[in-house]
């Protein structure tokens, strides 16, 4: 069973820490707007999950079943709320500010092998503090980060929008 554990319910963004079979990834989400398609989050809960073929995300992308109200809530690649539509982005480590998540697309590609092989699987969605070892992990991420600078000259390319329709 995958689980999903929110530790930030804020203006413009959840945050949380999505762990399967001792792995461990960051999440960010659009806020809590009382499950409004396209403008809120998820209920917290327990939701069946299966594979999508989704034309923007790919093949195989995690879709959460079976919420109220909604529909096409994937966990895909982003970096901030402004990337999702109600789906779940996943990262590596915070942002220096923790206005969302890097490394995304690292954090799915090990999320897709993780869970290689299962076409079915559970999601448990909940709330509250994170453990001393998850911010442990947090901290030591940020350490390792480049200090600024360092990509000058690079090109930085945006997350991908979230246009799965309908939300």
């Amino acid at each position: 069973m995958l689980q999903l554990h929110r530790f930030a319910y804020l203006d413009d963004r959840t945050m949380g820490v999505l762990t399967y079979e001792g792995d461990q990834w960051w999440t960010v989400e659009k806020p809590w707007k009382h499950n409004q398609p396209f403008e809120s989050c998820i209920p917290e809960g327990s939701y069946k999950m299966g594979r999508h073929d989704s034309p923007k995300f790919g093949k195989n992308t995690w879709h959460v079943l079976e919420v109220p109200d909604r529909s096409y809530i994937l966990i895909h690649a982003g970096n901030t709320s402004a990337d999702v539509v109600g789906c779940i982005a996943l990262g590596k480590s915070l942002r220096i500010n923790a206005d969302g998540v890097s490394s995304s697309r690292t954090a799915l590609n090990e999320l897709m092998s993780a869970t290689e092989g299962l076409d079915e699987a559970e999601i448990l969605i909940t709330s509250g503090a994170i453990s001393a070892d998850l911010k442990k992990g947090a901290d030591n991420e940020q350490k390792e980060r480049p200090k600024a600078g360092t990509n000058r000259g690079r090109k930085v390319q945006p997350a991908e929008e979230d246009t799965e329709s309908p939300d």
